[in-house]
């Protein structure tokens, strides 16, 4: 039986498999002599142990892992509603680890703030917020499920009920 101190790794395992492998372009293998070594170039494989996912979560820290060109691993969470928001260069893969929320998205997004967004933010210039969503499709997320929001697509939390806490893979 899956448990809420198990859901970390199997989110892990399943943004590793989907979202980064398939948005990384494949280069055929070279299989001399039937071996293959990876390249001294390849990004190093990340672990993070039960205790540091708990640890960012409780602590707010936010990143896990970020490879400055393809991906970012986020333990992210909401206490509150949030604004409208738009990525521009990256997709978002979620997956719920407790709490529920509604997330709607699409639509347009009113009240587009006229400067960059707030300071903190992790790549402020490839993003857009606003004040709400007008329109979209409205989802009910809760611990277990997942949701892939395509770079482009405006997207917005709405009646959270707390904590919510969530996984968060930003492919770039």
């Amino acid at each position: 039986m899956m448990t809420i101190k198990s859901m970390p790794f199997l989110a892990m395992g399943l943004f590793a498999l989907t979202g980064v492998a398939a948005a990384q372009p494949q280069a055929p293998a070279k299989t001399e002599n039937k071996t293959y070594t990876a390249p001294a170039s390849a990004e190093p494989v990340i672990y993070s142990s039960q205790e540091a996912i708990t640890k960012s979560f409780e602590s707010r820290t936010l990143m896990l892992h970020d490879s400055h060109a393809s991906y970012m691993v986020e333990t992210a969470q909401r206490d509150k509603p949030g604004g409208a928001e738009v990525h521009l260069m990256d997709t978002d893969v979620t997956y719920v680890i407790k709490g529920s929320a509604t997330l709607t998205t699409g639509g347009t997004v009113e009240g587009v703030a006229p400067t960059p967004p707030r300071m903190g933010d992790l790549h402020p210039e490839y993003e857009i917020r606003g004040a709400k969503i007008v329109g979209g499709q409205s989802f009910q997320l809760k611990a277990g499920d997942s949701i892939v929001i395509p770079k482009g697509v405006p997207h917005q939390f709405s009646e959270v009920h707390a904590p919510f806490w969530y996984f968060n893979v930003k492919v770039r």
